[in-house]
């Protein structure tokens, strides 16, 4: 019984200990993912391709609001390029939410609420909420 008793306090030990380094870790982990979501609203608004899918690991993959799937950071930048020219010619995106859910010291989901207006002519906006997984680079 002793046995089973130390190897319980030793796991609850180890458990606080993790959760105490992704708790220190997280108020600037969190504001480093916020700032990552700002610069992605920011090449999004500079119509800048290149800036926006350099924020993306080399397999990442994106879904847009049409629906439209690029997989890999060459495919968004191109994707993206064209999608500037055409349909997103007009749009801007501004964050209008981020809440961030750290699961260890370098992972975590990031929901990003944000407002697109893609045709400011007509007025027409879009609200949508983003999931993210945000691995942090080490």
């Amino acid at each position: 019984m002793k046995d089973l008793t130390r190897r319980l306090v030793l796991l609850t030990v180890l458990v606080t200990v993790s959760a105490v380094s992704i708790a220190a870790a997280d108020a600037s982990d969190v504001d480093a993912i916020r700032q990552v979501q700002q610069r992605q609203a920011d090449a999004w608004n500079q119509h800048d391709a290149a800036a926006y899918s350099a924020l993306f690991t080399a397999d990442g993959d994106v879904v847009n609001i049409l629906g439209w799937w690029w997989q890999g950071r060459t495919a968004i930048e191109s994707k993206l390029t064209n999608a500037f020219a055409w349909v997103f010619r007009d749009s801007k995106m501004a964050n209008v939410d981020v809440q961030v859910r750290m699961l260890t010291a370098t992972l975590a989901i990031v929901h990003v609420q944000w407002r697109m207006s893609v045709q400011p002519r007509k007025a027409r906006h879009r609200f949508e909420i983003v999931e993210l997984l945000i691995i942090a680079n080490v």
